[in-house]
């Protein structure tokens, strides 16, 4: 995914988001769960702490592509 992909599937600016990721602006909490939308659909997935295994912690990954 490309920072222009994800522009236009959130519907911000390549500079709005580029400030979010320097800590320039905050993002509000809408603006973040269209963000977090926007990655799943390409295939990111989030890991929340435990969930996968005890004691482990948070994360991300990329979901396997489906088989066919």
């Amino acid at each position: 995914m490309t920072i222009e992909q994800l522009a236009e599937a959130t519907k911000l600016t390549r500079k709005t988001l580029s400030d979010f990721e320097n800590g320039k602006t905050t993002p509000q909490p809408r603006t973040i769960r269209d963000i977090v939308v926007a990655l799943e659909q390409f295939g990111v997935e989030f890991i929340a702490a435990g969930e996968l295994s005890p004691g482990g912690g948070v994360g991300v990954r990329l979901r396997l592509p489906t088989k066919k």
